[in-house]
């Protein structure tokens, strides 16, 4: 796990953001790209801190892209709340209030009392409770 962190802190410390076309930043791109393939960074782990690591060079990677949050906003590996979180952060209005609602969904669907932090204590809320007892 150091040398993980190692390597992900170097990803990091290595981006400009700047001219993102430029050759230095391809060289980067390449290198944290490459990060991303090995076994201990892979989609498979499910090991959270891990995923958290994950999450930072798939976003520094991603920066401008308007698919590229995807990876990150799905991850379920994250927190729901980290998830959320990020959403309100990054994403247009119109695609937080999407989001949201497929937060909801599937929080209701799998019975994940994380979505009251979603609902609230409303009728949703009440409904995703009621999913969690009936699982």
């Amino acid at each position: 796990y150091a040398e993980t962190l190692q390597l992900v802190a170097m990803c990091v410390a290595g981006y400009s953001g700047s001219d993102i076309q430029s050759n230095k930043a391809s060289v980067w791109k390449n290198a944290c790209e490459g990060l991303l393939r090995r076994p201990d960074l892979s989609d498979g782990t499910r090991n959270t801190h891990v995923s958290y690591l994950r999450a930072v060079c798939i976003f520094l990677i991603n920066i401008g892209r308007e698919d590229g949050l995807d990876k990150i906003l799905y991850d379920e590996t994250l927190s729901l709340s980290d998830r959320v979180a990020f959403a309100c952060r990054f994403l247009s209005r119109n695609d937080l209030k999407t989001y949201l609602d497929i937060c909801i969904q599937e929080c209701l669907s799998k019975g994940n009392v994380e979505g009251i932090l979603i609902t609230g204590l409303d009728k949703k809320g009440i409904s995703l409770m009621q999913s969690y007892v009936d699982r």
